[in-house]
């Protein structure tokens, strides 16, 4: 049912004749079609299988029509007093293909289908009002907003509020807006991604990948972001027509609407505004424990080159109390209280400083007095000679000194003091299985998370109070400061409001 425009007795006749369309009135029109609607072929489609009713009537007419057609045979035509906009009815389908109905599967499973056909459709549509009925109970109902975090809190569910962000990004003719969860909100499917091109819904590669790209190193394998995304670009720059079901579509400068993606959805991740949102009070370190050893060089990287600088400093302005294991740093903040992961900080901290020396070509490298011997496997030592050119665009010169043997001869700077042998079998692990399927891109970014975790603060290990300042500082100064290169969380908050509710108050 549907309370639009309607349609005049003899367009009615004509929705359901295979070939019709009411998109196309001249050639050019096939290359600026913006309207949503059934494809042409999807109505008498539809009919050819079922036993089906369309009711309809246009502003202004006195009365409307009805058509009921049976295996896609027009059985009855006639007059109709209805409201104005159309209602189509569809029984028995399969009724006369038996085949096909075998492969229907139980009740719930088709409403699933069904309940996101409204939902994708409804969140692209906040200005109409959805509803969907199931044997008398309401499943959807979704009334007019002007609001669309409004509309997707209906849909979606109560617990995406406060956890979506807004995206906004307008360059050329190509405009990219909607909202994106932060990497600790994510799903174990990718079902709840929702993108839309001029509003319609697809389910595109180019798309989903330039998002997984955006989130490559903030979340962890087989887990998902909830997106709901909107790109509006000039209708003769896509194809619509590659897909029956129009669920993909063609762009015309596919890697710009890629890249486009990838720096809208990292302009909101690099900011991580859900825990910058409110300044909390600073607060003055206590003097160094004279009786703890001080190792603040291992966490006190220089990032003069990193131009990311959030405010409000929200990491250096929180109150440490305590390590918790050796290996959890407790603070407080007006809010509650923080733990922080100190190994999966450090490790983002030394990923975004290696990457950004890579990125500016100034990876900061220093010589080992004496090079460190590696031997491996045939089949490992033909694999790394392949790589030796990729490892010393990061900082690590490594050469062959005959049979299966390396010499690791300078580290970067971070990297002193480490187990190197250990680091290049994890690289020879970790690249080997992806072979040349992996994109240099990729191979380097893969090479630069084990270096960050090989140079990070472990667990069990004690700092001291300096330390911990420099390590809370230097988070303030990296984007993507709540998930660690793998995807784990940095921190997590217990609000005052969780700890009166452990203890029964309020």
């Amino acid at each position: 049912m549907d309370n639009g425009e309607g349609m005049e007795g003899d367009d009615a006749l004509l929705s359901i004749e295979r070939h019709s369309t009411s998109k196309v009135f001249r050639d050019a029109d096939l290359f600026r079609i913006n309207t949503m609607g059934f494809r042409g072929e999807a109505l008498p489609s539809i009919g050819s299988v079922s036993k089906m009713r369309i009711t309809t009537k246009p502003d202004g007419s006195l009365a409307g029509t009805h058509v009921y057609s049976e295996g896609g045979k027009i059985k009855e035509v006639s007059e109709a007093g209805c409201p104005e906009g159309t209602t189509i009815e569809v029984n028995n389908l399969f009724y006369n293909t038996p085949a096909r109905l075998k492969f229907l599967k139980t009740d719930n499973t088709e409403l699933g289908h069904i309940v996101d056909v409204v939902a994708q459709t409804a969140l692209a549509n906040p200005e109409i009002h959805f509803k969907l009925v199931h044997n008398g109970t309401v499943i959807i109902n979704a009334p007019i907003t002007k609001n669309l975090m409004n509309r997707m809190t209906e849909l979606l569910g109560r617990d995406v509020y406060g956890n979506l962000y807004e995206v906004l990004l307008t360059q050329e003719a190509i405009d990219i807006k909607g909202f994106i969860s932060q990497p600790n909100f994510t799903r174990s499917t990718g079902r709840a991604i929702y993108t839309y091109v001029n509003r319609r819904f697809v389910r595109d590669k180019v798309v989903n990948h330039a998002i997984m790209e955006a989130y490559r190193t903030l979340i962890m394998k087989n887990r998902y972001p909830v997106v709901i995304l909107f790109i509006n670009i000039p209708v003769h720059w896509v194809d619509v027509n590659v897909h029956p079901t129009k669920r993909e579509v063609r762009f015309q400068e596919q890697q710009k609407v890629h890249d486009l993606i990838v720096e809208a959805l990292q302009g909101t991740l690099r900011k991580a505004p859900w825990i910058k949102e409110r300044l909390v009070i600073p607060y003055e370190m206590p003097p160094v424990d004279s009786t703890v050893e001080d190792h603040s060089h291992r966490i006190a990287e220089d990032l003069p080159v990193y131009s990311f600088s959030p405010l409000p400093l929200f990491f250096s302005s929180l109150i440490p109390i305590s390590q918790v294991k050796d290996t959890y740093i407790l603070c407080s903040c007006d809010e509650g209280l923080i733990l922080v992961d100190q190994h999966a900080a450090h490790e983002r901290i030394i990923f975004e400083t290696l990457k950004e020396e890579y990125l500016n070509s100034n990876v900061v490298s220093q010589g080992l007095l004496v090079p460190q011997h590696i031997e491996l496997s045939y089949r490992e030592a033909r694999f790394l000679e392949k790589h030796i050119s990729k490892l010393s665009e990061v900082g690590l010169e490594v050469e062959p000194f005959g049979g299966d043997t390396f010499i690791v001869k300078s580290v970067p700077q971070i990297l002193i003091n480490k187990d190197y042998r250990q680091l290049i079998m994890d690289i020879i692990d970790g690249l080997y299985p992806y072979g040349k399927s992996f994109k240099l891109e990729e191979s380097i970014e893969k090479i630069l998370i084990l270096m960050a975790c090989h140079g990070a603060i472990k667990a069990n290990q004690r700092l001291s109070p300096r330390e911990i300042e420099t390590l809370l500082q230097q988070l303030d100064r990296v984007g993507s400061s709540t998930n660690c290169p793998h995807g784990r969380p940095i921190l997590r908050k217990i609000t005052y409001q969780e700890i009166d509710r452990m203890f029964k108050r309020g």
